[in-house]
């Protein structure tokens, strides 16, 4: 009894993780949000997926044995108990009860008695002794100790769903090697079989995305940074998306109107769903778990960040917010308001973000940045030696 409160203990707290850190988001926005070490400490533990992790569903399994084994060794006793009627008792153990009572029997007679515990709600069983006595056995509330057996066969219940909704079978499948993750976008004709899960598969969470006039038979089951291929007995096909916004502009509600075809039968559903209206066919069900851009056209404009060009502004942008920067910490009798960033962006036709998004592009080409800040380095070395020169 102990080990499953333990286990239940554990439960409650990876649940409590499970709630306040968002499941199954993709991996960057972890990498922003904790930073590299925490990001793989998280991912060591399981707690970006914690109802799939293998330890969380090992917990189950042990809580399940543990309750299953005590279900088994009580319930005999109790259902025996339940059943049991005390009629084998003496007048003298009787009248030992803390709780008696003795009633004339020419005031009342037994089948009042019957009748009266009959209308409280009392289950009675009776038996004559040898000595011609009647005996009346009563228990009421007794239902109580049958809630023992219920209450731990919901624990076991409500474990094997957490195990089915946890993927233990597909997670079996990798360990042996029949199932594999798929770590490259492929065309799904490319797929291979060993990424491919069929329609056996009794439970999981996948996710489609559909534009308007699409169908797919098929959904994305994520796993770990890759993802596996879920057939679906059914063609989806979106015929139309709906949105509402607040006058904020933030969005109120969004509605698709979906046309599912079973692919055996050809049967035909055409339905409208929201969030709080899914569609369940063949046992699975449907729900719309966000929104976005389906395709809308842009116009863009590119720019060769690595051309002599854009090289050599980005350095005579960097040198000209050192010196700046420099200049802050002598008496120009300047307003310091003039003396910012802003002054050097609008000289050179940019604005902050598009400075912070080419800086962020030439640090990830280590040869290119060290070349940027190499010319600036001598670009101020050069001007120091302008003004020692000129003094």
């Amino acid at each position: 009894m102990r080990f499953a409160i333990t286990m239940l203990c554990f439960i409650g707290i990876a649940s409590v993780i499970g709630t306040i850190l968002k499941q199954n988001e993709p991996y960057e926005n972890y990498i922003i949000k904790f930073g590299q070490f925490w990001f793989e400490f998280f991912e060591a533990m399981g707690l970006y997926n914690v109802y799939q992790a293998f330890w969380f569903l090992l917990i189950l399994i042990f809580l399940i044995i543990s309750t299953s084994f005590c279900v088994s060794r009580n319930s005999p006793k109790i259902l025996k108990e339940y059943k049991k009627f005390q009629l084998n008792a003496r007048e003298r153990s009787l009248k030992s009860f803390k709780h008696s009572y003795e009633i004339p029997v020419k005031k009342f007679s037994a089948s009042k008695l019957e009748k009266l515990l009959t209308e409280n709600k009392f289950r009675l069983k009776k038996q004559t002794n040898k000595n011609g006595d009647l005996i009346i056995s009563a228990k009421k509330g007794d239902l109580q100790k049958l809630g023992y057996i219920f209450t731990h066969l919901a624990i076991i219940i409500i474990s094997i769903g957490g195990l089915m909704d946890g993927n233990l079978v597909l997670k079996m499948q990798e360990l042996s090697g029949s199932k594999q993750i798929i770590y490259e976008d492929l065309a799904l004709n490319d797929v291979p079989e060993t990424g491919k899960l069929t329609n056996s598969n009794f439970s999981y969470r996948a996710q489609m995305l559909l534009r308007e006039g699409e169908k797919q038979s098929v959904a994305v089951l994520k796993a770990k940074e890759g993802y596996f291929i879920q057939d679906l007995p059914f063609i989806v096909g979106l015929n139309d998306f709906r949105i509402e916004h607040y006058s904020t502009g933030q969005p109120k509600s969004f509605e698709s109107d979906l046309i599912v075809e079973d692919k055996e039968t050809g049967e035909l559903i055409k339905k409208t769903i929201n969030v709080n209206s899914p569609l369940t066919f063949n046992g699975i069900t449907i729900y719309q778990s966000s929104f976005e851009d389906g395709g809308s056209e842009l116009a863009l404009d590119v720019w060769n960040l690595h051309s002599a060009e854009k090289t050599s502004k980005m350095e005579s942008i960097i040198f000209d917010i050192m010196i700046l920067n420099a200049s802050s910490s002598y008496d120009l009798k300047i307003d310091n308001n003039l003396l910012s960033d802003e002054l050097i962006y609008k000289k050179y036709d940019i604005d902050s973000l598009q400075f912070y998004e080419s800086e962020l592009y030439y640090s990830r080409n280590p040869k290119i940045h060290f070349n940027i800040y190499s010319n600036v380095k001598k670009r101020i070395l050069k001007s120091i030696d302008s003004l020692k020169n000129i003094k």
